[in-house]
C-alpha cells in the first residue's frame, strides 16, 4: 500500500519532491494509488488535465548511480494522463498491472526499467532513454518512438504495430517475436 506521506510530498510539486530526494534517501512508494484521482481532488492537474510529473525523480535513491535493481513501488498506479518529461525512473518496476495508454513520457530516463507487459499504446516516448529496459510483451502499438534509445532493450514479443520508429535506436535490442506491422522499421537505426 502507498505511503500517504509520499503522496502528500508528490502533491507539493516536482521541484519540492526532487529537493526532498536530495536531502533524504527514501524509496518512493505509491503502490495502489490512483494518482490521477489524487491530483484531480487536490486541484493539482496542469492546464492540459495531466498529472504534472515532468522532471520527477522516482529512482530508488537520490543518487541514481547507487539505485537498487528495483526502484519505486508504483504497482497498480494508472497515470494514463501523466507527463513524465525528463523524469527519472531509474531501474524501476513501475507498474505491476501497467496501463500508460496515451501517456506522455518524452525525454524521460527509463533506462533499465521493467515495463514488461505494459500497455503503452498511443504513448509518446520520443527521445526517451529505454536502454537496457525489459519491454517483453509490451503494447507499443501506435506509440511515438522517434529518437528513443532502445539499445540492449528486450522487446521480445512486443507489439510495435503502427509505431513511429523514426531514428529509434534498435541496434542491440532483442527483437525476437516483435510485431512491426505497418511500423516501417527501416526508419529506425538497425545496424552500425
Amino acid at each position: 500500500m502507498a505511503n500517504t506521506q509520499h503522496i502528500q510530498w508528490l502533491l507539493e510539486g516536482v521541484e519540492a519532491w526532487n529537493k526532498r530526494r536530495e536531502r533524504e534517501d527514501f524509496v518512493p512508494n505509491l503502490a495502489g494509488v490512483n494518482l490521477y484521482k489524487k491530483f484531480q481532488e487536490a486541484g493539482k492537474l496542469d492546464s492540459n488535465g495531466q498529472i504534472p510529473l515532468s522532471g520527477i525523480n522516482l529512482s530508488s535513491c537520490a543518487d541514481p548511480s547507487k539505485a537498487d535493481p528495483i526502484s519505486a513501488d508504483l504497482s497498480d498506479v494508472y497515470p494514463s494522463r501523466a507527463s513524465f518529461t525528463g523524469g527519472k525512473i531509474f531501474r524501476a518496476r513501475p507498474w505491476e498491472t501497467p496501463s500508460l495508454t496515451g501517456a506522455y513520457l518524452g525525454n524521460a530516463d527509463l533506462s533499465g526499467a521493467d515495463l514488461s507487459g505494459a500497455a503503452l499504446s498511443s504513448a509518446n516516448l520520443s527521445r526517451t532513454d529505454l536502454s537496457n529496459a525489459c519491454l517483453t510483451g509490451v503494447d507499443l502499438s501506435n506509440a511515438c518512438l522517434t529518437g528513443v534509445d532502445l539499445s540492449n532493450a528486450d522487446l521480445s514479443n512486443a507489439d510495435l504495430s503502427n509505431a513511429d520508429l523514426s531514428n529509434a535506436d534498435l541496434r542491440t535490442a532483442n527483437l525476437i517475436g516483435t510485431n512491426f506491422t505497418r511500423s516501417q522499421p527501416w526508419k529506425a537505426r538497425l545496424y552500425g
